[in-house]
């Protein structure tokens, strides 16, 4: 499969979502952006950049995968779900407003994530399933 040029669909759209990142929780988004298909992970897709966040059991096969999908990408792996979490927060960190996916981001995920960022987090809906509609 490859993912190559999806990551830039979904750029485009972050200006008119006024929103410099895009937080990805869901699992079927972060596949289609990256090609990652383990069952935990986060991706963070700046302007310039995208980031994924899993857990030690997935470091290598994030990286492996994403290449071969031609998908440039860094891989970040936190070895407990707290430093997971506060990868996922630095990597935020390093935007002002950050989009999250409000239809795939719980209560308490929002609220933990929150108490971890001065990045602002801004729900925003369908920016990547309204790429995802566009088959490639």
């Amino acid at each position: 499969m490859s993912a190559a040029g999806r990551a830039g669909r979904v750029r485009a759209r972050l200006a008119s979502a006024e929103i410099d990142a895009l937080l990805v929780g869901d699992l079927t988004n972060l596949r289609w952006l990256t090609g990652f298909t383990g069952s935990n992970g986060w991706c963070v897709l700046g302007p310039q950049s995208l980031t994924i966040v899993t857990d030690g059991r997935y470091g290598e096969q994030a990286a492996q995968q994403t290449a071969a999908a031609g998908v440039e990408t860094e891989v970040l792996v936190g070895s407990t779900a707290a430093e997971v979490l506060q990868h996922v927060a630095d990597v935020c960190n390093r935007f002002r407003r950050v989009g999250f996916e409000s239809a795939h981001l719980t209560f308490a995920q929002h609220a933990h994530f929150a108490g971890m960022m001065y990045a602002q987090l801004h729900p925003v809906q369908g920016l990547v399933e309204i790429e995802r509609r566009t088959k490639d």
